[in-house]
């Protein structure tokens, strides 16, 4: 029974919450907009756990990766915004400041690593 209830619960939500997200897409440049927003929204998170990530050097070459990932969402942001409204330009921002500075920080670590040598051993 509580499954029965668990069903028809989310099979409500899946068809009542859209609807007044829908009412946002009016035209394609309201939907680009809401698109550039909600990918913010869903990148900051990443955002955030790439700057901590910074705090600790033996991670720090990984956040390279999320300074890919922020370049293509301010690729998204720009393709969406620029066009449409540019009073929204800040959503670029959100995306780039973050991808360029974990690009320059996780290069700097890749760069500046200590070379491993390998030493070889005589044996007796």
């Amino acid at each position: 029974m509580k499954g029965l209830r668990a069903l028809l619960a989310l099979s409500v939500v899946v068809l009542f919450f859209p609807m007044p997200a829908s009412a946002l897409c009016a035209d394609p440049a309201s939907c680009r907009i809401l698109t550039a927003s909600m990918l913010s929204i869903l990148c900051m998170p990443l955002y955030i756990m790439g700057i901590i990530m910074l705090a600790f050097a033996n991670t720090r070459p990984w956040v390279v990766i999320f300074g890919i990932m922020g370049v293509l969402g301010s690729a998204q942001a720009a393709f969406a915004v620029i066009p449409t409204r540019l009073d929204l330009l800040w959503l670029l921002a959100v995306h780039l400041v973050p991808a360029v500075l974990f690009l320059i920080v996780g290069i700097r670590a890749f760069r500046n690593r200590p070379e491993t040598m390998v030493i070889p051993v005589e044996t007796p």
